[in-house]
Parts: C-alpha cells; structure tokens; sequence
C-alpha cells in the first residue's frame, strides 16, 4: 500500500521514506540469519564449535559487508548533496568573480577612453590655436597688402593727377594762345 508523501520537518523528504529505512535495516539483521542457513545448507551443530566459529566469522563477515554497504549508500547521498551544493557556491563565486571582472575592465577601458578624449582634445585646442595664428598673420599680412596696394594706388593716382594736370596746362595754353591769335 503506498503511503502518502509526509514532510513534517520541512527538509523537502518524505519522512515515510525513514521507515523503510527502519524496515531495511531490520530486514538486514534478518539477512544475517538467512545468509547463515544458506551459507551452511544447514542448521550449525552445537558439536562442531570450529566449523560454527568459521561459518560464523564468514557470514559475520558478510553481514558486515552488507551493514558496510547500507552505511555507504546513505553516505554517498550526503556526500553527494554535499558536492551539488559545493558545485554551486564554486559556481556562483566564478560568477561573481567574472562579472567584477568585467566590471572592472569596463572601468579601465572607460578611463583609457576618457583619457583618449583629453588627449584629443588638448591636440584640437592646440590645433585651433595655430589656425588662429595662422589667421592673424594672414590677416595681418593682408592688412598689409591693402595699404601697399593703396599706398601704390596713391602714387599712381598722384601720377596720373601730374600726368593730367600737364595736360590739361597743355590744353589751357593752347587754348589761351589760340584765343590771343584772333
């Protein structure tokens, strides 16, 4: 008859589970008695106390190997639940460790980026600072140009002013000759 699943102690077992340990265990001493008849095919005489002693140290021997490996099962549980919860804390450590991990990369990685912009932006604003004195110079030659070209411009003016003004006293003494001959 299957009985039902029971957990009074709340550890996720079936508490029902321990009876049949209960009920194995007793099977087992029972197994020392049935092991024995088979051993010998028959009952132990009381008259033979050394082949009674063998007969027993062998099937003692073998009880204990069975008790030995009852023991060893329940363990091998333990151990191996001791293990699985090993397993995952190694786990979730190796987690945590790597994703600090990558915290801290992203970190230096952010600071060489930062660092990259610093330097880039000291190299424009010294880049910028020759433009604009390479703009001052062109414009200060520029400045220069202009008041040599009108500077240039003033002497050819005056140049022409002469060349025009002794054409026109050219004219003004023909004129005034020419209106003296009538």
């Amino acid at each position: 008859m299957a009985k039902n699943f029971v957990d009074t102690n709340k550890d996720g077992v079936d508490d029902n589970a321990a009876d049949e340990k209960v009920k194995e265990a007793a099977s087992g001493s029972n197994y020392f008695g049935d092991f024995l008849q088979d051993f010998t095919g028959s009952k132990v005489s009381k008259d033979d106390p050394l082949g009674r002693d063998i007969r027993y140290g062998i099937a003692g021997s073998e009880y204990g190997k069975f008790t030995d490996d009852f023991r060893t099962r329940g363990q091998a549980d333990d151990q191996s639940a001791r293990s699985k919860d090993y397993v995952n804390t190694m786990a979730e450590i190796e987690t945590r460790n790597q994703r600090e991990s990558r915290a801290d990369e992203f970190k230096y990685v952010q600071r060489d980026y930062d660092k990259q912009l610093e330097v880039y932006d000291e190299m424009a604003n010294r880049d910028m600072g020759r433009n604009i004195v390479n703009l001052q110079a062109t414009g200060e030659q520029q400045r220069k140009n202009y008041k040599e070209q009108g500077a240039q411009g003033r002497e050819s003016y005056d140049f022409e002013d002469k060349v025009n003004a002794r054409g026109e006293e050219r004219d003004r003494g023909r004129a005034n000759r020419l209106a003296r001959s009538f």
